[in-house]
């Protein structure tokens, strides 16, 4: 902030001539952003900044002015080359306040070239690296033949308000509208979040989201996306430069690319938060960008295309009954996870619980989804195992996944892979709560095999 002057003015030396394509300014919003209007933004290589180039057909409008984000484009296309950078408001007495000021410029001598695997995103993407005093840019870049990750998945949110539970999110529901129910909701509540859980380190590139937009849009302003393996989100990396702006907020889909390089974040866990403010958090569709398996130089577990659940309505038995909670809830394709419901099966509070179904001939079996009770109770999930085989004594039959922890058992959905690409051959697949006194509540049992 300059004191009240005529003409007053910001300069900055970069150091050497750079290539700059434009410049954004982060316009001060509490109050004042008017001043700003009659702005010329300059560059060249005159340390008298007056007798340098005009970036952008005319200085700064009282529209443009009206933004928190201003991009100044110095040209069609053609950049202008120059050591010094200045704003000044020309021709007025008035204060000169910038929150921030990025100057766009390729970050060496002579042309970019990119690799024909990858493709461009426009140039006013987000900056992928900062030096003393300025922001370089390359066009960001993403990988060709990315691939939505969220099928399926399981997800959480930090409350439910208006029965918009979590599991919205990635529901492959892209309405925009709340009233087709397919967008989330949360409690007004102070940085209220939303995750979800891949089931196993995943290496990320780009996350898209899809805004609610029959009101409300604005409501994502501030929220980071994160990406990382910690269940406690602070921990993990945020994916872009910084949290959503207003500006993108006012969009139905929102793009945020990880890292502009094109480098991925991995991690098993990618969350949405809104920071720093008491609000709601709305989010009508996540989708979560990968490259297809053969690009990694790390193994990544696949099951087949064709697999069908295949216990749907099959004969199952449970070491006891609770409340009406039959074994056949499980697996009678409600995915309801409300026990009031009278989709879930429950049994007394017990030694070891277990829950068993016959498949009625032996399966190749990649992976068993557990729906768990989220009306209250799904850490009592934790310590549950899974097994597969052709044995009616369940702990002969081979484990399929791990033993799951209290952290894994937070979301609705659960996913246990048998094996990494692989199968487990069996007609028994049965669930069981391993060293402890419990009860077992499963609201659905979908086991994914061959047909």
């Amino acid at each position: 902030m300059t004191s009240k002057e005529f003409q007053p003015w910001w300069k900055i030396d970069l150091g050497v001539s750079r290539e700059i394509y434009h410049v954004t300014i982060a316009n001060r919003m509490d109050c004042c952003n008017f001043r700003v209007r009659k702005s010329e933004v300059r560059v060249g290589d005159n340390e008298d900044f007056t007798q340098n180039a005009l970036c952008g057909p005319r200085p700064i409008t009282g529209r443009m002015a009206r933004n928190e984000t201003i991009n100044v484009v110095c040209g069609c296309g053609e950049p202008i080359t120059g050591r010094y950078v200045s704003i000044q408001i020309f021709n007025k007495t008035q204060i000169l306040t910038l929150c921030e000021v990025e100057i766009y410029a390729f970050s060496g001598t002579g042309n970019l070239t990119l690799s024909e695997q990858w493709t461009t995103v426009p140039m006013t993407s987000l900056p992928f690296t900062t030096g003393p005093g300025f922001t370089t840019l390359i066009p960001c870049i993403e990988p060709v033949g990315l691939l939505n990750t969220t099928k399926g998945v399981g997800a959480i949110q930090s409350s439910t308000r208006r029965g918009a539970k979590a599991g919205r999110a990635v529901d492959s529901g892209y309405s925009s509208d709340f009233a087709d129910l397919t967008c989330t909701h949360t409690a007004k509540e102070w940085e209220p979040w939303w995750m979800v859980d891949l089931g196993g380190p995943l290496e990320v590139y780009k996350v898209s989201i899809t805004n609610r937009m029959d009101c409300c849009s604005f409501r994502l302003r501030g929220s980071e996306i994160r990406v990382g393996n910690s269940l406690s989100i602070a921990e993990n990396t945020m994916c872009g430069k910084r949290p959503l702006s207003r500006r993108s907020t006012r969009a139905e889909t929102i793009d945020q690319v990880c890292n502009c390089t094109g480098i991925p974040i991995e991690g098993r866990y990618v969350s949405v938060q809104i920071k720093g403010a008491r609000q709601v958090l709305n989010l009508c569709e996540v989708d979560i960008w990968m490259l297809e398996p053969g690009h990694y130089t790390e193994k990544v577990c696949t099951i087949p295309n064709d697999v069908q659940n295949v216990a749907l309505g099959k004969l199952v038995q449970q070491s006891s009954i609770k409340n009406g909670g039959e074994p056949e809830r499980a697996v009678d394709g409600n995915k309801n996870s409300n026990f009031d419901g009278n989709s879930c099966s429950l049994t007394k509070r017990e030694n070891e619980p277990w829950w068993v179904v016959d498949l009625g001939e032996s399966r190749d079996v990649y992976q068993v989804v557990i729906t768990n009770t989220m009306d209250c109770c799904s850490f009592k999930l934790a310590n549950v195992e899974v097994h597969v085989g052709d044995s009616e004594v369940m702990d002969e039959n081979p484990i399929c996944g791990t033993r799951m922890s209290k952290d894994e058992v937070l979301f609705e959905t659960i996913n246990i892979p048998c094996g990494c690409s692989e199968y487990i051959t069996g007609r028994y697949v049965s669930l069981q709560l391993k060293d402890v006194v419990k009860e077992l509540c499963l609201c659905e049992v979908e086991i994914f095999a061959t047909p």
